[in-house]
């Protein structure tokens, strides 16, 4: 504060952050402190006109009277960034306006309401086994981890005139993982199913483990490596190959070692047995 009949400085200030003294060199009394509002002496609350600021814990003692329109933290200080933004009233806040700002909205003196953040939408790709590439890159290696099974389906869907492709995931169990559990949504379909079969140590069965049918379960590790086939004696769940073949869709494989493999069911058959022109691609390290 400047003394206007002498021009000598009368009271020097420092502030935290968020505005509580934290040095005071004062030779006038003054009640107007941070950001030149009404400061209590007697509790330290800093009054702006519709409620009241508590600057040792940076929060306003009631909620914003304007609600969620002056920010999603009803209690918080002007976006908890008191160094680019002021609140005058307690009412809602401003961007302060400096050689260095941008032309955004924010950085102009008018009441400032954060937009609600859009959900985020798929991560698309150009083609199906991109898509599927991507999926298998990022949860293969939780699945040799954890030892779980994911699986889901690669979804098809117009996006502005082209197609794009992005996956759903779920988690199974070693051995069993329903990609129908994470059906693709509204406005997009199918095109083909992705699944891990978590590590590769048969000789230490997982906990996350309940095959099918113990026989058929890989005896080694580069059993893992492959698609299982065939089903249980009640003909409760079918392996890989079957699945696709009466789904005729494709099915990627993410396997313990990284590889990335494709079973292609070809025309397929409705009760899961094998048909002529189906094939497996092995396309090496997933990545």
């Amino acid at each position: 504060m400047i003394d206007l009949t002498t021009g000598e400085i009368a009271n020097k200030y420092d502030y935290s952050p968020f505005g509580q003294l934290a040095k005071t060199d004062e030779n006038v009394e003054n009640v107007f402190k941070f950001s030149s509002e009404y400061a209590e002496k007697e509790t330290g609350l800093i009054y702006y006109n519709y409620r009241y600021y508590n600057p040792s814990t940076g929060k306003w003692l009631k909620r914003d009277p304007i609600k969620e329109y002056g920010g999603w933290n009803i209690y918080g200080f002007a976006y908890n960034d008191g160094i680019n933004y002021v609140d005058i009233l307690g009412l809602s806040f401003h961007g302060i306006i400096d050689s260095n700002s941008r032309n955004h909205k924010e950085n102009y003196p008018h009441d400032y309401v954060p937009s609600k953040p859009k959900p985020k939408g798929p991560d698309y790709s150009d083609s199906e086994l991109d898509a599927a590439r991507k999926q298998g890159k990022e949860m293969n290696p939780k699945s040799i981890e954890e030892d779980i099974e994911y699986c889901g389906y690669v979804c098809k869907k117009c996006v502005k005139g082209k197609y794009k492709y992005f996956t759903t995931v779920c988690k199974g169990i070693v051995g069993m993982c329903n990609p129908k559990n994470a059906p693709c949504p509204s406005g997009s379909k199918p095109t083909a199913i992705w699944h891990t079969h978590g590590n590769n140590e048969p000789e230490t069965p997982s906990k996350n483990s309940i095959w099918w049918d113990k026989e058929n379960a890989p005896k080694t590790k580069e059993g893992y490596e492959e698609f299982s086939d065939g089903k249980n004696k009640k003909g409760e769940y079918e392996g890989d190959k079957p699945y696709s073949r009466k789904e005729k869709m494709p099915n990627y494989l993410f396997t313990p070692q990284g590889n990335m493999k494709k079973f292609d069911p070809g025309s397929g058959s409705d009760d899961g047995s094998p048909v002529d022109d189906e094939s497996v691609t092995d396309y090496g390290s997933i990545n």
